[in-house]
């Protein structure tokens, strides 16, 4: 005789006919005007369902990281928190409206089955459009009897079960590894290009603190120069000698006995020349 064994267990009472899938739309508002969106983390927080009356709400918490650069070429981390709500009326599942309501044993589980999201941004305003798909369970806790041939088979179907779960397990632990170097990388480009700038702006600055002292100088000599230039002409035009009387005596009435004018043209010149300084 093959012995029964009975476990308490969770058993299904009821699902959704087909998975759900909703979109909604998110917006942030950030503190300073942005150029452009360099990349999304999107952490789910939490994610809980539970009665609200003849309806399940399902309630996604998320933790938002976004890379930004601002207009002035700036990458910037910004840190948000946001949810998302869903209502699903009881009559969706496949099985009595009125079983579900009235049996408060009755609890509710899901399994995300998607989350995607796209990004725009408009000045200082971040606006995320998600689409999220999942399943919905109704479950029961209750004794289920077994047979030791079923008994065997419930512990084969676990362990195949924990070491499929374990597998996929070990293949999101590689992703996010590989997604978290891909960030690393990203933010250490974005660093080395900032420091890069900054180094740039310090080098453009000292030589234009260069060129404006260069040109303070020029200045200064300037002024010197002529205020050393309008003293000296001060000093000339106060100590000037009265202008002597130019002798316009002709040249004919200069002449010698021996015909040859007292002076020459030249020397006339040069005379009338250091009279009139």
């Amino acid at each position: 005789m093959k012995q029964e064994l009975a476990i308490w267990s969770r058993v299904v009472i009821a699902q959704l006919n087909s998975p759900r899938s909703i979109n909604r739309e998110v917006k942030n508002i950030l503190d300073a005007d942005l150029y452009s969106v360099e990349d999304v983390k999107v952490k789910i927080k939490e994610l809980s369902w539970k009665r609200q009356g003849q309806a399940v709400e399902t309630l996604l918490h998320l933790d938002l990281l976004f890379l930004l650069e601002d207009k002035n070429g700036i990458m910037k981390l910004a840190n948000k928190e946001d949810s998302i709500r869903d209502r699903v009326p009881f009559d969706e599942f496949d099985c009595n409206a009125d079983l579900l309501a009235k049996d408060k044993m009755i609890s509710f589980n899901g399994e995300i089955r998607d989350l995607s999201w796209q990004v725009e941004i408009n000045q200082n305003e971040i606006k995320m459009h998600f689409t999220f798909e999942y399943l919905l369970l109704a479950t029961r806790e209750q004794v289920v009897r077994l047979s030791e041939q079923s008994s065997n088979e419930l512990e084969n179907h676990d362990l195949s079960q924990k070491m499929e779960e374990l597998k996929n397990e070990i293949a999101r632990a590689q992703n996010e590894k590989l997604n978290l170097q891909h960030q690393m990388f990203l933010y250490e480009k974005d660093i080395s290009s900032l420091k890069r700038g900054i180094r740039k702006v310090e080098n453009r600055n000292s030589l234009l603190d260069k060129e404006s002292k260069h040109y303070k100088e020029m200045l200064a000599q300037l002024q010197l120069a002529i205020r050393d230039k309008e003293s000296r002409f001060n000093k000339n035009g106060q100590n000037r000698l009265p202008k002597q009387e130019v002798d316009y005596t002709p040249i004919d009435a200069l002449r010698d006995q021996a015909g040859e004018p007292e002076l020459s043209l030249g020397s006339r010149v040069k005379r009338l020349f250091l009279n009139s300084i």
